[in-house]
C-alpha cells in the first residue's frame, strides 16, 4: 500500500531477528545466550516484585485527607470567594 509516497504494509510488525540455522553462531551458543536473557529477566522480575507488592499495599484514597476536606467543607472554608479563586488558580496551575 502506498500512503503519502511511503510504502506501507499493514500488520507487518518489525521485531528482533531470530538466529537462523545458517547463523555463524552454533546452536549451543545461541541456547546459552537465550538462557542468559531468561535469567536476566527472572532476576529483574524478582527485583521488581517487592516494589509492586509495596505499591499495591498503598491505599488509593488517602482517608485522612478526605476527612480533613469534609471537616473544612462543613466549617464553610470552601464557601468563600477567596476559596473559589484559589481553587480555580490551582486547577489551572495559575498560582
Amino acid at each position: 500500500m502506498l500512503v503519502n509516497n511511503f510504502h506501507f504494509q499493514p500488520h507487518a510488525i518489525p521485531g528482533p531477528k531470530s538466529p537462523k540455522l545458517s547463523d555463524s553462531r552454533s546452536s549451543s551458543a545461541a541456547g546459552q545466550a537465550a538462557s542468559g536473557r531468561s535469567e536476566d529477566l527472572t532476576s529483574g522480575v524478582d527485583a521488581v516484585r517487592p516494589l509492586l507488592d509495596r505499591l499495591q499495599s498503598i491505599p488509593e484514597v488517602r482517608s485522612e485527607e478526605v476527612e480533613n476536606a469534609k471537616a473544612r467543607l462543613a466549617q464553610g472554608e470552601y464557601s468563600t470567594s477567596q476559596a473559589a479563586v484559589e481553587t480555580a488558580a490551582a486547577f489551572f496551575n495559575l498560582s
